[in-house]
């Protein structure tokens, strides 16, 4: 079984909550399928990576894994933050209207919009109807 990032959130989990079962009961999975992605890291790396007993606790190996965890999860929410920033609609938006809509329905309209969008910089234009058309 290939390494996994569910895998290695699991065992940060298994070490912090102290038992594969109180772990299960975090994570929402039963106590065998958390034992099982211990054993499939066990398994990728060829060691033991916590002492069974009460509570477990990281073996040397499992130490060493866990400091690289965190940082392996750390570098992936640091990507999923900047990721959703390009996701996510921003930069410049020029809206044109005439003067009616312009003045009584676009100022509501952008202040909704701004609110939902903050990345998005709205500027509103408003002209006479010949001056919208001429802009367009």
């Amino acid at each position: 079984m290939g390494l996994s990032i569910h895998g290695l959130r699991v065992y940060l989990c298994i070490l912090g909550c102290g038992s594969l079962s109180a772990a299960g009961r975090e994570l929402g999975m039963s106590q065998p399928a958390v034992s099982n992605h211990l054993h499939a890291l066990e398994e990728r790396f060829g060691v033991a990576l916590i002492t069974r007993g009460r509570p477990l606790r990281a073996t040397p190996a499992g130490e060493c894994l866990a400091v690289h965890a965190r940082r392996v999860l750390d570098a992936v929410t640091a990507l999923e933050a900047e990721l959703a920033c390009h996701a996510a609609p921003h930069g410049p938006l020029l809206v044109g209207a005439s003067s009616t809509p312009g003045e009584l329905l676009m100022p509501g309209l952008v202040t909704g919009f701004s609110a939902r969008y903050p990345e998005v910089a709205v500027e509103l234009r408003v002209y006479d109807t010949d001056g919208a058309i001429a802009a367009l």
